[in-house]
């Protein structure tokens, strides 16, 4: 339900080399069915990126935009230093974070706006990578999004556990964000850890989802804030190349672990909480682990060698693991594409089967983000870059 008198919301817009995707995801956002008026979207820029900065003054002149310079200091470059810089300057009552490649859902603002009436303290919107044809990675990466918005998300809601913030498309209520003190400036994956920061607050947040445009659920949890997802889809473009992939998941995956480092120096005090943080935050460590088990379970299958029976039986579990996420992998394909169904039919079955192959890549990626923050253990920013490759221009 949408309140008689709107609010006033204020996007924070970080843009670092981003000057052939900017326009049109600023475009998006003054397309949306929202009132111009309400919209302030700040543009928020590093003082050596020329080329993302002169297209910022034009889109100042264009859309009446506020564009500014994120200022040096002791803290490390990167999106969160942007971001609480720009908190700093915002106005409105309510703040989001779009980043400069996204097109956004046209009525997203007053979805967000709907469940924040209804009570709701944060909102995250659904993410489609939609560039699938680029490739073995992006299709992957186009199931992998679909299974975790629509599925493993919704899961973490009703479970009450805490749902890792996706790096865009989330709004909060200023005064929440502000309570939080914005994002960790020492944190890769800024998103991940504010997440596990909302959840953690105190006792009572909670987590509600709201995924088919109904009316939220009444149901009442432990934590304080109310966290929602919304049926709103974000378009964006993933790595096109493997190396583009491979530091990205490594920024990814080094997030967690500093957040899990965190979680360790300074734990929570309800035990659940802990326990939940624990887990989500290991990640991570759990290629390694995964990798070992299925050599060793593979090798005592094979090997002949007399063992208990509980040996098989956790080898056959592990089968049956492997299978159930082959099967989601290639479910998340089916249901993100909507074109001919025999084709897609053909490609999800595809990724299915290929699904393990996906898996050494992101044990690759756990391992070096494994290597960079417990041996090298320096904030450093491995930056996407993006070609525009899902914008219908």
């Amino acid at each position: 339900m949408l309140p008689r008198k709107l609010p006033k919301i204020s996007i924070l817009l970080p843009a670092y080399h981003e000057e052939s995707v900017l326009p049109y995801s600023i475009r998006r956002i003054f397309q949306s069915d929202y009132p111009p008026k309400l919209i302030e979207v700040i543009v928020l820029t590093e003082k050596d990126d020329v080329g993302t900065i002169n297209t910022a003054r034009n889109l100042v002149d264009e859309y009446g935009i506020r564009h500014l310079h994120v200022e040096e200091g002791d803290l490390p470059r990167g999106k969160p230093r942007a971001l609480n810089f720009g908190l700093d300057h915002v106005t409105g009552s309510v703040v989001g974070v779009i980043d400069a490649e996204d097109i956004i859902d046209r009525k997203l603002f007053k979805k967000v706006i709907s469940l924040m009436n209804s009570g709701y303290d944060a909102v995250q919107g659904v993410l489609d990578m939609t560039n699938d044809r680029d490739g073995f990675m992006n299709m992957h990466l186009r199931a992998e999004y679909r299974y975790w918005y629509r599925v493993y998300m919704p899961a973490l809601t009703y479970s009450d556990f805490p749902v890792p913030l996706g790096g865009t498309t989330n709004f909060f209520k200023r005064d929440v964000l502000e309570e939080l003190e914005g994002w960790d400036p020492y944190n890769v994956t800024e998103d991940f850890d504010l997440g596990i920061r909302l959840y953690n607050a105190h006792k009572k947040v909670g987590i509600a989802f709201d995924m088919l445009g109904k009316r939220p659920n009444s149901r009442i949890f432990r934590n304080k804030y109310n966290f929602s997802m919304m049926n709103s889809t974000t378009l964006e473009e993933s790595p096109t190349t493997f190396m583009g992939w491979l530091r990205q998941r490594t920024r990814w995956q080094r997030g967690k672990i500093q957040t899990l480092k965190k979680i360790v120096n300074a734990p929570p005090s309800a035990p659940l909480n802990k326990i939940h943080s624990v887990m989500m935050s290991l990640v991570p460590h759990m290629g390694p682990i995964n990798l070992t088990g299925i050599v060793y379970s593979v090798f005592v299958f094979f090997s002949g060698i007399p063992m208990p029976p509980w040996i098989y039986y956790v080898f056959g579990f592990n089968m049956a693991m492997i299978g159930f996420y082959c099967v989601m992998q290639g479910y998340g394909y089916f249901t993100a594409v909507h074109k001919n169904r025999r084709h897609r039919l053909r490609k999800a079955v595809f990724v299915g089967v290929t699904t393990p192959i996906y898996w050494v890549m992101q044990w690759a990626a756990d391992v070096r983000a494994i290597k960079h923050e417990y041996l090298g253990a320096r904030v450093f920013w491995e930056k996407t870059a993006h070609s525009g490759a899902h914008i219908k221009k």
